[in-house]
């Protein structure tokens, strides 16, 4: 038979081969028969299930693997539109909840039968009680790096044990302070199903033990790396400068400084006001804070405070508290972001806790976010003319590519001139 030829005359077969080429026109044929063949489901299960066979009664090599994944490098390089097609046609899938799902409930079931094996209980033990790190991705492994860069004193990587089981990416034990990297497309809606309360359900877990959690956001690594290391040292207490705040000059600043400060010091930048003021050594602007009509208040009337910041690795002594007395202002509200601070900094300077909201949103397609005001309904039917007034802001989003991802909420604060 031919099977029985093939296999005593393999290697002739090979060398005789070697050095023929498909013509382009075969090749052509080959793909539109196969292209035909696997629209239909049936026989896309068979071959699956012969591929499945066939690798569980002879399974491959280690280097049978290595052959193919340099096979598969070597013919990324030579044809690059190859993975760009393949990027893209996976993009498209990706934009289908019900493929999303339908991968998700396959990884779980992939993961569930790997569990039952010697292998995954050795390596599900070694996750739980913290012996085995998970992978690091190269961003957080830099956080890491920087971290120990700054800090001394003991610092624990992947820690399980703390939250029974969830992980803490970097926990610093004698300052209270976690630190988590979360990748915007890992940490959306299109891989998280619990999305809107995954960051907050973990803030709290560490607020019970009085734990600071920070959530580092893989855009805000990536864009705004130098503003995150100065939060995260200020956490931990380390800074290169130090300024008592009665040897510095209280000023009211015009937008164009206050706009140029806030977006080099401030990790959600400048936004707008109505009143900006500054503590000034000599000429040096060394902290501000900038004051509005309340934005998500019922009393419009309600002043709010919406952005203060410091120089980055700077630290002011007494600073905050100048700058409320020196407003002018006889009361005042502000809105602090759960996934960066615990309001300690508010608490200290004579605020109250008020209230807190729920978690909010933004959209992400994986590299950046964006806020969801950009993208309300009208907006969405104006960018996209594809898309029909039927569509939700959501449905739209989705279609294009781009994901909600949430933060922990704000906690509300109030503060009053004593």
């Amino acid at each position: 038979s031919g099977k029985k030829w093939h296999a005593t005359h393999k290697e002739e077969f090979s060398n005789a081969m070697k050095g023929h080429r498909v013509s382009q026109e075969t090749k052509d044929k080959i793909s539109k028969s196969n292209t035909e063949y696997y629209k239909d489901q049936n026989n896309r299960n068979k071959t699956s299930e012969a591929i499945k066979k066939a690798f569980k009664e002879k399974p491959r090599s280690k280097e049978s693997h290595q052959r193919q994944a340099e096979s598969l490098r070597k013919a990324y390089q030579e044809h690059p539109e190859i993975k760009q097609k393949i990027s893209e046609s996976l993009k498209q899938h990706y934009k289908d909840p019900e493929f999303r799902k339908m991968i998700s409930e396959r990884t779980k079931k992939a993961m569930a039968e790997f569990y039952k094996t010697a292998k995954g209980q050795e390596n599900l033990k070694k996750w739980t009680d913290g012996s085995r790190a998970k992978g690091t991705s190269i961003p957080e492994k830099e956080i890491q790096n920087f971290v120990s860069g700054i800090y001394k004193n003991e610092i624990i990587f992947n820690d399980r044990k703390l939250l029974n089981g969830k992980e803490l990416d970097i926990y610093i034990p004698d300052k209270k302070v976690a630190i988590e990297y979360n990748e915007d497309i890992w940490h959306s809606e299109a891989y998280k199903e619990n999305a809107k309360k995954v960051h907050l359900e973990k803030t709290l877990l560490c607020e019970k033990l009085g734990i600071r959690l920070i959530h580092i956001f893989s855009d805000e690594w990536e864009l705004k790396q130098e503003i995150v290391k100065s939060l995260i040292a200020s956490s931990l207490g380390v800074y290169q400068k130090k300024y008592f705040a009665r040897k510095l000059e209280f000023k009211e600043i015009d937008m164009y400084t206050a706009k140029q400060f806030f977006n080099e010091n401030h990790i959600q930048g400048f936004t707008g006001a109505n009143k900006y003021y500054g503590l000034f050594d000599k000429d040096t602007l060394v902290q501000a804070a900038s004051f509005g009509t309340g934005r998500f208040s019922k009393d419009s009337g309600q002043t709010e405070l919406i952005r203060m910041a410091s120089l980055l690795n700077t630290q002011v002594v007494g600073g905050f508290s100048k700058l409320m007395k020196n407003s002018g202002y006889l009361e005042c509200c502000s809105y602090v972001d759960r996934r960066l601070f615990n309001s300690a900094g508010y608490l200290a300077s004579g605020w109250k806790k008020t209230g807190e909201s729920e978690p909010r949103y933004f959209y992400t397609n994986g590299k950046t976010r964006e806020n969801r005001q950009t993208y309300m309904k009208q907006s969405c039917l104006k960018r996209w003319p594809e898309c029909t007034a039927d569509m939700t802001e959501h449905e739209m989003c989705l279609t294009h590519g781009l994901y909600r991802i949430y933060d922990c909420g704000t906690i509300k604060m109030k503060w009053e001139l004593r």
